[in-house]
């Protein structure tokens, strides 16, 4: 994840050179010898990486320009504030001045997905950021396994029979 300006040049600079990059690598693998498998799959992997660059730049445009960070999952909550610090403009420094902290534990908290920052620090950063937070709790689905003699099914009369095509003796039933 791009997460400044820094960050974002350099991306830019290496995905427009990464064309050249990857002539040059497969340039070295055909006077090595290399087999045209170990080719074509180097440069599978390289295009690969080209399209993730691709793809984190313009994620990071995009949030210059977004009405709204989404969080599916509590575990996409540090890199929503990392969004969110993007998203307002604010540089590591300028979120660090606002909460009165030195800009090294903004790069700290960033670098380790804010795994050390408590929650009164978070809301705290949430709140310098003057973003609206909005989530829910709701109970996860349950799975309950049933067997098919559960439900009174004859399996002897199942057994029997030649056409029959059940392959096993439980069903998963979604649901309370």
């Amino acid at each position: 994840m791009i997460k400044n300006n820094k960050q974002l040049t350099k991306a830019k600079d290496s995905y427009k050179n990464y064309d050249k990059f990857i002539e040059q690598e497969l340039e070295d693998l055909k006077k090595s010898g290399a087999h045209s498998v170990e080719i074509e799959l180097r440069y599978n992997i390289l295009n690969a990486q080209k399209e993730k660059l691709r793809l984190e730049i313009q994620e990071y445009e995009n949030l210059l320009i977004c009405d709204e960070i989404s969080i599916q999952d509590i575990y996409d909550l540090p890199n929503s504030i990392i969004k969110a610090r993007l998203r307002t403009g604010f540089s590591q420094k300028d979120l660090a001045q606002k909460i009165d902290v030195a800009e090294q534990q903004i790069q700290r908290y960033e670098a380790q997905g804010y795994n050390k920052a408590n929650l009164e620090r978070v809301v705290q950063i949430i709140d310098a950021l003057e973003m609206e937070v909005s989530m829910s709790f709701k109970p996860r689905i349950k799975t309950k396994i049933i067997s098919l003699e559960d439900l009174g099914v004859n399996m002897e009369h199942l057994k029997e029979r030649k056409d029959a095509s059940i392959q096993t003796k439980s069903l998963m039933l979604i649901g309370n």
